[in-house]
């Protein structure tokens, strides 16, 4: 663990360039007036006559003109942008380069040490390390997990002395920002934005072996940007995962040996007389933040409810045409995990529950299991443009609730296709939410099995979708039936228990607004295509839905699953929801239900490093809501 005396660091000054201001040269060229009859009068009159006297004596040559002017000087370059003001109690670091210590591990690893010169984008620092008192919050919420017997210490101004790289990194989140990489560290010093007094953590790891032979290939990363390094794509596996799995021996989960555990880079001290190790007692937390602001809770949306969305109108027959006109995967080409497959699932997945990247699950979930997906209603609220997701009736309550103006629904099990295919019969059939569940009693019966041939007449699965009415119309009944009322736990949930909510639902299938298809999220067509139909209407995705579907494939991110959901068109008020079987902070349901920021999602995507479902969450933050997490979403408003 590098370390470096504080006096060096203290004795580092900014450097100023000076530039002289470029110099204007002004040539000023007479006017030669040759002639023998002098100057012209300045008042117009009649010319006078003139008598030739003979021959004029010679006159001396006119002067030589005057050399060119210099070419003008080049342009002086552009000032650097000026850093917006950042979070209170963050000073703004203006892009730069920096190199990060030469020595950044102890005499006792064998870890490549990180030397590579970063191009540093702007970031917004804290003037002042942590407090005790922000840990003594982030431990109450449960974001932090002190280890056991820690007791929190303080300086006599009140920072916190002493937290593991664990615990800082977690504090960090907490707060809404993250630990600076040891670029950043080292340019905010460099620049004299801090003067650092004791070792403080940076986000930067380095990968020492707890067995005798250390993977020599295990190295510390610089991000193509420079903004980052293993402090993202290592966060969600622990422990981390190298770059080079195979040196350490990656599982097919993507979790790494247990030879490897990942250890923080402290800066601002002399080198250490002992190995490095993730606890300092001497060392402070600084963190920092890509943008001028956070990302703690609770975001702006539970702040100031968005406004109200206007109702949709009929889109024109070319909008319809672009939304409908989606090639899709064929889903004939992933079947069912065979049963030879099955037999190597744990006990508790053979019936059901897993799938595999090559084939999938054997159950049909025609009736969502997602208990506690309410908790998800205040961050999906009016958020408008277009909707992607796959499952059952998820959807129709989470695009409800944002108003979206549009809705793909996708699933690469045929039987959630005829599913919504069957509910956009019901929904054209019924003008309220009791009639529509009625359309699934047996006493309309032979009145939605008409109005199926009539929708699908020329439709080759019309076959399929009576079938497919005919053996889960009673289940879907009694689903429908029970959920009529408002959630006992968040009266706000249900678009079958609020007339507006349910309205909104059947003006959209009215309008063609609502779209299913099958599609893989592992294949080549059907996501991409939605997201250049999106592109081609001008509505950005606001709210993607994955449910757990990447992690019961194993969690592995495909290239192919990278593609798909970078191709969707995001803006900074997209969000990605999502179950995970595991990891609130507080967790009493089944699955851990969690809320993204869509464009951040979308960035981790593209990281060669980032290669399981759960990276993508690991600087999640507790809520107010033990079941759900969040990441990534704003909660200072953007100055």
């Amino acid at each position: 663990m590098l370390r470096i005396p504080v006096s060096s660091v203290l004795a580092r000054r900014p450097t100023r360039v000076v530039t002289d201001p470029t110099l204007l040269v002004t040539f000023v060229v007479g006017v030669i007036v040759a002639g023998s009859a002098g100057c012209a009068s300045a008042e117009p009159g009649p010319r006078e006559r003139t008598v030739d006297a003979g021959p004029v004596a010679a006159t001396s040559p006119p002067p030589s003109p005057p050399p060119p002017p210099p070419p003008p000087a080049p342009p002086a370059p552009p000032p650097p942008p000026a850093c917006p003001p950042g979070a209170a109690g963050m000073l703004c670091v203006p892009s730069t380069t920096a190199t990060a210590p030469a020595k950044t591990a102890a005499p006792a690893t064998t870890v490549t040490p990180a030397t590579a010169t970063a191009a540093l984008a702007m970031f917004w620092i804290d003037a002042q390390p942590t407090r005790a008192d922000d840990f003594a919050r982030c431990v109450a919420a449960r974001g932090c997990a002190p280890r056991v017997g820690m007791k929190v210490t303080a300086m006599p101004d009140g920072a916190l002395l002493g937290a593991s790289w664990t615990e800082a990194r977690s504090l960090c989140s907490f707060l809404g920002r993250r630990l600076p990489t040891i670029w950043e560290w080292e340019a905010a010093v460099t620049a004299g934005v801090i003067a650092p007094t004791a070792p403080e953590w940076t986000g930067t790891l380095v990968e020492a072996a707890r067995s005798k032979r250390p993977p020599a290939e295990a190295t510390t990363t610089v991000l193509p940007d420079g903004s980052l390094d293993l402090q993202g794509p290592c966060g969600g596996i622990d422990p981390c995962l190298p770059a080079t799995a195979a040196a350490v021996g990656i599982v097919e989960s993507g979790h790494a040996s247990r030879a490897v555990r990942p250890i923080g880079v402290a800066l601002g001290t002399s080198p250490p007389k002992r190995p490095p190790a993730p606890v300092q007692k001497d060392t402070m937390v600084r963190c920092a933040t890509s943008q001028p602001w956070l990302t703690a809770f609770p975001p702006l949306a539970l702040q100031a409810p968005r406004a109200p969305r206007p109702e949709t109108t009929t889109p024109s027959p070319e909008q319809r045409t672009i939304a409908w006109g989606i090639d899709g995967d064929r889903l004939e080409d992933k079947g069912v995990c065979s049963e030879q497959v099955r037999a190597t699932w744990k006990p508790e997945h053979q019936k059901g529950g897993h799938a595999m990247m090559s084939c999938r699950d054997p159950v049909s979930y025609v009736l969502p299991n997602e208990k506690h997906m309410f908790a998800w209603r205040r961050y999906v609220e009016h958020l408008g443009g277009g909707y992607v997701g796959v499952a059952s009736d998820q959807n129709y309550n989470l695009a409800a609730l944002a108003r979206s103006e549009w809705v793909w629904l996708m699933d690469y099990d045929p039987n959630i296709v005829r599913l919504h295919r069957v509910v956009r019969v019901a929904l054209l059939r019924a003008e309220t939410p009791q009639a529509f569940v009625e359309q699934f009693a047996p006493a309309a019966r032979d009145g939605m099995l008409a109005a199926i041939e009539q929708e699908y007449a020329a439709f080759p699965e019309l076959p399929l979708l009576r079938q497919f009415y005919l053996s889960y119309a009673g289940r879907l009944y009694g689903y429908y039936a029970g959920v009529t009322k408002p959630h006992p736990q968040d009266v706000g949930w249900g678009w079958l228990a609020h007339d507006d909510q349910f309205a909104w639902i059947r003006r959209l299938t009215q309008q063609g607004r609502i779209v299913p298809i099958g599609g893989d999220m592992l294949g080549k067509k059907s996501m991409r295509n939605i997201g250049e139909a999106a592109r081609q209407l001008g509505v950005p995705i606001r709210v993607y839905y994955t449910s757990n579907a990447p992690l019961s494939w194993g969690g592995i991110l495909s290239k192919e699953y990278k593609d798909n959901v970078r191709g969707l068109p995001m803006d900074a008020e997209s969000v990605v929801v999502a179950t995970f079987n595991s990891g609130a902070f507080a967790q009493k349901d089944y699955w851990h239900y969690h809320v993204s920021s869509g464009l951040l999602q979308q960035e981790r995507l593209a990281w060669p490093a980032v290669t399981h479902v759960r990276q993508l969450a690991w600087d999640r933050i507790p809520t107010d809501d033990g079941d759900l997490t969040i990441v990534g979403l704003r909660s200072t408003p953007r100055e």
